[in-house]
């Protein structure tokens, strides 16, 4: 059931149960008794509740859409930029071979950068990477995490709705996670559930 599909269930009830209460009020003069009265304020302070803290939820819900699909966007122009360049060349016949250096020419990954190695850790006070953006060039890219914390934590990259690679999952240690990426927008999060919505993700940039 979705945050978005409760926020309005609560959201109805609410309004709904107002309407209610109104409408007996005006029919009858004693109404509420003492004891009703008692039980009314504690069912609308629970829809409030239950609204408020929803509205929250979907609010934040609805911001990581927004993020994933800007980040789409990211990724779809920058693919469009590299295009005309991708299918030219002899790399695009040229068998692949992970081991050649960049003097070889001709391979698969002629067109990637050197790659690099990148640092992130985690908060020790919250769901959250200290470090919100990362940059390195296209190629190998290791990311060096590290966790402080006694909760466990990882870090994935997702380009998109696709997951390309997952460090193991640690806590206070150390672990790294290497993937292959080619320039464009990416994301880092952590995948453990709920981490991501509380705020573990940030912004790779891969140039």
């Amino acid at each position: 059931m979705s945050n978005q599909f409760v926020f309005y269930l609560f959201g109805l009830s609410l309004v709904s149960m107002a309407l209610i209460v109104s409408f007996i009020g005006i029919r009858s003069k004693g109404f509420p008794t003492r004891g009703t009265l008692v039980g009314l304020l504690g069912l609308f302070a629970v829809l409030v509740l239950g609204t408020t803290l929803f509205a929250v939820r979907y609010s934040r819900d609805e911001q990581i859409t927004r993020r994933n699909k800007q980040s789409e966007a990211a990724d779809a122009a920058a693919n469009a930029d590299l295009a005309p360049g991708a299918s030219s060349g002899p790399s695009a016949t040229a068998p692949a071979d992970t081991g050649a250096t960049g003097d070889q020419g001709g391979g698969a990954q002629a067109g990637l950068g050197p790659g690099g190695t990148l640092a992130l850790t985690a908060d020790t006070t919250a769901l959250a990477y200290e470090q919100k953006t990362l940059t390195s060039k296209s190629g190998a890219i290791t990311i060096n995490f590290e966790n402080p914390a006694p909760i466990p934590h990882n870090v994935a990259i997702r380009k998109g709705s696709d997951q390309i690679a997952v460090s193991d999952t640690v806590a206070q240690d150390k672990t790294s996670v290497t993937a292959e990426l080619k320039p464009g927008t990416y994301t880092f999060y952590c995948t453990i559930p709920g981490h991501e919505a509380a705020g573990m993700h940030g912004i790779l940039t891969v140039k």
